[in-house]
C-alpha cells in the first residue's frame, strides 16, 4: 500500500528543496567564478619554470632544387630568400629552465646558444647567439608560442646556414 501524497507533505518537500538550493547557490557560484582554484598555473598567465626548445639547422643552396621532406614547411621562406634547395644539417630539442642556456651544434662549423627569457600570454622570448666561421651574432626573438623563427648566415660559397627555432 502506498502513502498518498498530501498537499501538506508536498509543500514541506518543496520548502526543504528550496532552502537547500538557496544555501548552496552562493557556494556553487563562488567555486565556478574563481579561476585560480580550477586553472593550472600556465593557464592563468603565470610564468613557466621550464621551456621545451626545438631546433633545426639546414643548409640552403642554389646549386640544386632538392628540398628535404622534413623542410617542406620552410620551402616558401627558402625560395623567398633566393635559394632553390635545402638539406638538413642537424635537429635537436632540449627542456631548459628559464634564463638558462642550451647549446646546439648546427653543423658547418656553427654553434647556437639559446636562452629562454620569458613566456607570457602565448608569446615566447628567446635570446639566440650563434658563432661560426666568420660569423657571430646575438639577437632576441619574440614570437607566438610553437611557431618556428628562421635565422640565416651566408657562407663563402654562396650557400647559407639556417636555424629554425621554437619554444613551447
Amino acid at each position: 500500500m502506498t502513502k498518498a501524497t498530501t498537499p501538506r507533505r508536498t509543500f514541506i518537500r518543496r520548502s526543504i528543496r528550496g532552502a537547500l538550493l538557496t544555501a548552496l547557490a552562493p557556494l556553487l557560484a563562488f567555486a565556478f567564478a574563481t579561476p585560480g582554484i580550477a586553472a593550472p598555473p600556465r593557464e592563468s598567465g603565470m610564468l613557466a619554470d621550464k621551456m621545451e626548445l626545438r631546433m633545426i639547422s639546414f643548409r640552403a643552396t642554389t646549386k640544386n632544387k632538392d628540398i628535404d621532406g622534413s623542410l617542406k614547411a620552410f620551402e616558401k621562406d627558402i625560395k623567398r630568400r633566393g635559394f632553390t634547395g635545402a638539406s638538413t644539417l642537424n635537429r635537436g630539442s632540449a627542456s631548459v629552465k628559464m634564463k638558462e642556456a642550451a647549446t646546439f651544434k648546427m653543423g658547418a662549423g656553427f654553434t647556437a646558444t639559446i636562452k629562454p627569457l620569458s613566456e607570457e600570454k602565448g608569446r615566447v622570448t628567446l635570446e639566440v647567439s650563434v658563432k661560426g666561421p666568420g660569423a657571430g651574432s646575438s639577437t632576441k626573438l619574440s614570437f607566438d608560442k610553437g611557431k618556428y623563427q628562421l635565422l640565416s648566415w651566408k657562407l663563402s660559397d654562396g650557400d647559407a646556414v639556417f636555424l629554425a627555432v621554437t619554444g613551447k
